[in-house]
This record gives structure tokens, sequence and C-alpha cells, in this order.
């Protein structure tokens, strides 16, 4: 694990530090630049000085005024903190003044222009202009004094900015922890939470940044919260569901303890029973498989005749026992889902109509597509369902009052799990009457996965 706080912090610390050294290369390097040509154009101007003693000295020279030619006298360097400067003027190549630190023979070619020498072991800048024609001056600066000089700058320039960067440094950690600040608010209070309390999180002045986390936070809330009312109601509604199976076998199975020779009479309420409990397991069992939070979300091509065909030809034994007539109508239609969740929906259905559809009574199957939705039907000649009930029979464990009274065995799971699985797949379930007289259930698929998954998004 890393520290943010730690992070930013050595990253803005490292950048800014990156930044002020670049800046102040960059800056020398300017500093160079320009100061070279203040230097230069000073090396300029200090030859064009020195030009008018150079005519005075001709002058009197050529009035044999030799005298006083030789009493005048170059300035010369006073100081080692002072900028060094060597000069010569050259007449008909001949030295007529120099400086003390100058050489003795031409500094260089006589050419106008800058350029680089060296001469007493140090590197100097020269500037040589022709005045007249085989009249020179020569002025060479060290190089040496033009760097420092612009080192000193650039020191001096950066300088306070090293001094404040641990300044810069706390206040970068401070600004940083106190953005932060929101975060840790947050943390203490998930670890204060108990792990009951799904209630949303309240953050004033939650910032902009933050308030994306804190919405999905509570929606994940939301749903816990939500995952475990339907948990908590499916277990209470499963032990009612079972409890009354399970006391009736055992007073069954006492009875066949207490008087063994009366088989014909208890084994066989025994054995409804048993199949009582175990189509309510299976139920049940179904109803967790196709939750949305536990189902897996990788869709494929399923061929929903071909699923329908199946699930008849394993329910077929019940419809011969029952003398019913079932058709299969429609051909291969392809849709985007699991093969598990659409035998589950198919089998509730059909099963359904089997159960309430009365001895040889009709059952119809069909598949149908369109250019978006593909549909299955599934049609009986049972009693049907009254319209105002067609809603609540799709609540769990519900039962409507015809139904007890008649004694068909059941445990109000199977529409509660076609509703399940038609939210799952982002189907459209719809109930009407049917041609014949009882119930026609309408399942409409839609054929792009797309659709699903914005359907599911929807859902959650």
């Amino acid at each position: 694990m890393y520290s943010i706080r730690k992070q930013l912090t050595l990253v803005l610390v490292s950048v800014i530090t990156l930044g002020v050294f670049s800046a102040a290369i960059e800056g020398y390097r300017s500093s160079m630049i320009i100061a070279n040509q203040s230097f230069d154009d000073e090396l300029a101007l200090i030859a064009k000085g020195l030009v008018p003693i150079a005519v005075a000295w001709s002058y009197l020279k050529d009035n044999n005024a030799l005298v006083e030619a030789n009493s005048i006298k170059l300035p010369q360097n006073h100081s080692d903190n002072e900028l060094n400067f060597a000069y010569q003027i050259i007449q008909q190549k001949n030295i007529i003044f120099r400086t003390d630190n100058a050489p003795e023979v031409a500094m260089a070619e006589l050419e106008n222009g800058f350029s680089d020498v060296y001469f007493s072991a140090k590197r100097w800048r020269l500037y040589i202009s022709e005045y007249q024609p085989g009249h020179w001056v020569l002025v060479a600066q060290q190089r040496q004094q033009r760097n420092s000089f612009v080192s000193d700058m650039i020191v001096a320039a950066v300088k306070p900015i090293i001094w404040i960067m641990p300044i810069l440094c706390v206040l970068i950690l401070f600004i940083i922890s106190k953005g932060l600040s929101p975060l840790k608010t947050l943390s203490k209070l998930l670890t204060r939470r108990q792990s009951t309390n799904l209630n949303a999180i309240e953050l004033p002045n939650a910032s902009i940044e933050l308030q994306p986390v804190l919405t999905k936070l509570n929606e994940l809330f939301s749903r816990l919260e939500s995952s475990f009312e339907r948990e908590r109601e499916f277990v209470s509604h499963a032990a009612h569901e079972l409890r009354t199976p399970l006391s009736v076998m055992k007073i069954n199975i006492h009875n066949l303890a207490t008087s063994p020779d009366d088989l014909s009479t208890d084994l066989p309420k025994l054995q409804r029973d048993v199949e009582r409990m175990i189509l309510a397991v299976n139920q049940l069992l179904s109803l967790s498989k196709t939750n949305p939070e536990t189902l897996g979300k990788e869709f494929r091509k399923v061929n929903l005749f071909e699923s329908a065909q199946n699930v008849i030809s394993e329910l077929y034994p019940a419809v011969e026992l029952k003398h019913q007539q079932i058709e299969l109508l429609g051909d291969s239609v392809i849709i985007q889902s699991q093969t598990f969740l659409i035998q589950t929906l198919i089998s509730n259905l059909v099963s359904n109509a089997i159960k309430y559809t009365p001895n040889k009574g009709h059952i119809s199957v069909r598949v149908e597509e369109n250019s978006t939705h593909a549909t299955l039907t599934v049609s009986d000649s049972g009693p049907g369902i009254p319209e105002n009930l067609r809603k609540r029979v799709l609540e769990r464990f519900y039962r409507t009052e015809e139904v007890i009274k008649r004694g068909i065995v059941g445990s109000g799971l199977g529409l509660a799990i076609v509703a399940q699985v038609a939210k799952v797949q982002g189907a459209d379930l719809s109930f009407t009457e049917s041609p014949v007289g009882g119930l026609e259930v309408r399942v409409a698929f839609p054929k792009s996965i797309s659709e699903i998954s914005s359907i599911e998004a929807q859902v959650k």
C-alpha cells in the first residue's frame, strides 16, 4: 500500500524542483547570451574610445612631438575585482600602445570582428577594429571574468528559491493534507459504521470529485439493504412453506408407525407430501439461481424453439397422465440468454399450464419473432387468473384462494421465477385471456444484447 498524500507531495516537490533548476539552467544560458552581447558591445565601445588616443599619438608623432606622444598613457586595470581588459594599438604592424597584461606581439591576426584567443595562460574575448588603413585597435577581455559575473547573477537569483524550497515543501504537504481531509473523514465514517447500518452516508461540503464516490457507495448500500430484505423475506417464506409439509409428513409418519397395517390410506398422503416438498425445494433453488445479483452475465446464443421442445419432452409424461393435448408452434428463433434461464422460464410456464389445465384440456406453446423481439406464448384452457390478481401472482409464495380451495399442490413460486428471469432478460411479461378460455402468458425477449445490458443496469 502507498500513501496518496506522500506520493502527491513527492511528485509535486520533484516537479517544482526540476522546474526551478530547469529554469535556472535556461536562465543561465539566456543570461550568458545577453551578457556576452553586452560585453561585446562594451569591447566595441572601449575600442571606439581608444581611437582618439591613437589618432592623437599619430598627430604628435607626425609633428615631431615625440615627448608629448610618449607621455600618452592607456588606462590600466587597477583592481582584481574589476573585469580585466587588455589593449593594443597597432600602426603599420607596430605596437605603439599596449597594457601591461597584453603580449608584445599582436594578440591575433589583424581582421575586423570578434574572436576567442588564448594568451598569458588565459582565454580572452577579442575585438579588433581598423579605424584607418593599417591602423588597428585590439581590445580583449577575460572569459573567466565574464562567466563568473553571469554565474554570480544566476546564483543570486536562484539562492532565494533554494532557501524557500523547504518552506514550499511544508506548504505543499499541508495543502495536500487539507485537500484529502474529506477522504479521511469518509474513511473514519466507514470505519466507525456498524455492519448492520446501511443508511446513506452524508458528508457535508463534499467536493465535486468525491460526490460520485458517495453516490456509488450509497447506491451500493441501498442495493445491499434491498438484497438483505429480500433474503430475509425469502427465508421467512421458505421456512413457512416448508414447515407445513414437514408437519404433515411428521403426522403421516407417526400414523404409519402406530398403524403399520393402514398403508393404503397414509402412504399416498406421505407420497404427496414428499412430492410437495421436492417441488418446493426445487423451486426455491431455481429462485435462488435466477437471482440477478448472483447470476452470471455471460449471455450466449440460445435457440428458443429448441429449448421449448426439450422442456415439453421432459414434461410430456405429466401431460399424458392428465390426457391433455399440447402443441408447439413456430420455428427456430435465436436470442441472447443462458440455456438454464430459458429452460427454467419455459418449464415453470408449461408446468403451471399442465397443473391448472383440467384433464383432456388443451395447451399451446408458440415461438415467434419480428425485427426487434422474439416472443414465447403459453396458452391453456384452465381457469385462468382474474385480471385484478395478475400482478399479485408474480409475488413470491402467493397463491389465489381458488387454487387453495381446489387443493392443487404448489408453492406459489412458479410465476415469481418467471418474472425474475424475465427481468434479468429485459423481457416484457404480460397476461391475457387465452383463445381457448384459460390464461395466455406472453414473454417478449429483446434480440439485442445491448438492450438486455441496458435494462439490467436499470434493474440494479
